[in-house]
Order: structure tokens, then C-alpha cells, then sequence
């Protein structure tokens, strides 16, 4: 469901876009480009801007939520790799109005707790600071807010079979057989919490009062 932001009042179009790619054929460098015209002026000059958004994080997630992107004035969304119509906003271009907008989509998406009394005072004092952003930036850009499908588990990138290892041919006549373990390499859980209960043991015996670390506490 697309809106449009800028520092003045919102358009909000309150439609919803179904697109018929599965979620299984993406790859996982797939894009999602928007481009904003303004059909009211009644010609082909009404460009608004566009923008151009992966589907996937860094961490191949699918990403969910609210989505705020920078529209990139008289360009239609660029698709290519990489685009020229970046939809977020580079980190040294980032400031305190990013930084709170994200911490709101987490807060969307149930990962920061949510206390009614603190969050009404918390998005009062958010607004006040937008407000103030906003009178003080001269460059401010128009942005288009779409909101993507939210699941209750993260939604993982994984090509079909790229973690899968295909048997060994096993024969009557061979004397050894090799069998893939795949935990070989990583940390045995059961050793490593005994290691770390061992150590915390001797330490205590020197000193009494040390607490545990944040790391030994998980």
C-alpha cells in the first residue's frame, strides 16, 4: 500500500499491489522499482520520480513491514545492477529521522517490546523531532512509504539443493566408505557451555564477586 511523503501533506493511495511472481522464482538479488507520475497535469511530463528496492537484506531475509524509500526526482525506477535509483538512503547520508524510522518498522514488526504508557510518549517526542527535522532541512526529498507482507518467521533465501550433499556410491567391494557429517567444524554446544561453566568455577574461587558477562549469560 503505497504513500507519498514529503515535508507538506501525504498522498495516500491505499491500494493494495499483487504482482504474479511467486516468492519461490525471486532470486536473491531481485528488485522492486516504483515510479510516480502525476497524471493530473494531462501530459507525458508528469514525472514524479522512482525508486528501486532489493527484496532481500544483506542477511538474504525477506524483507517485510513498512518500507519508506527516496524518490529520485524525473527518474523512473532503474532495475539494473547496480541501480541508480537506490531507494534507501546511504548510511553517511543517514540522521536522526532514519535512525528512528527504523527503529519504528522493528517495533512494526513485533521485534522491540511494546508498553502502551511509554510508546504514547516515546511517538510524541518522535513527531516533535520530525516536525523540527523538517523545518531546518531546506534538501528535503520526496519519499514513497510502502508497506510489504509480514510473516510470523523470518523468510530465509536458500537456492534449491545448495545445502545438500548427494550420497556417496556405496559398493560391495569397497573397504572404506566416506559418510558427510555436516557438524564437522562447528562448535559442540554441550562442550561449550561445560568449558564456560568450568571457567566461570575457577574464577569465582578468585574472585567472588565477578559477574558474568553478557556473552556467558545467553
Amino acid at each position: 500500500m503505497p504513500r507519498l511523503e514529503s515535508s507538506g501533506h501525504p498522498y495516500c493511495w491505499n491500494e493494495l499491489i499483487t504482482l504474479s511472481t511467486k516468492y519461490r522464482d525471486l532470486t536473491s538479488r531481485a528488485q522492486l522499482g516504483f515510479t510516480v507520475w502525476d497524471v493530473s497535469c494531462g501530459n507525458d511530463n508528469g514525472l514524479v520520480g522512482g525508486a528501486t528496492i532489493y527484496l532481500f537484506n544483506n542477511k538474504k531475509q525477506l524483507k517485510s513491514g513498512r518500507q519508506k524509500l527516496r524518490l529520485w526526482p524525473g527518474k523512473e525506477a532503474d532495475g539494473a545492477i547496480p541501480t541508480s535509483t537506490p531507494g534507501k538512503v546511504a548510511k553517511h547520508e543517514r540522521g536522526e529521522i532514519e535512525r528512528l524510522e527504523r527503529l519504528v518498522n522493528k517495533y512494526e514488526r513485533g521485534q522491540i517490546q511494546q508498553i502502551d504508557w511509554l510508546d504514547r510518549l516515546t511517538f510524541k517526542a518522535m513527531d516533535k523531532i520530525k516536525d523540527r527535522e523538517n523545518l531546518s532541512n531546506d534538501n528535503s526529498h520526496l519519499s514513497v512509504v510502502v508497506s510489504f507482507c509480514t510473516f510470523e518467521h523470518r523468510v530465509a533465501f536458500q537456492e534449491s539443493g545448495a545445502n545438500f550433499f548427494a550420497p556417496s556410491p556405496v559398493s560391495s567391494t569397497n573397504e572404506l566408505v566416506t559418510v558427510w557429517d555436516p557438524e564437522v567444524g562447528r562448535t559442540n554446544p554441550s562442550e561449550h557451555k561445560q568449558l564456560k561453566l568450568a571457567r566461570s568455577l575457577t574464577r569465582g574461587i578468585i574472585d567472588r564477586d565477578l559477574k558474568p558477562s553478557s556473552n556467558e549469560r545467553k
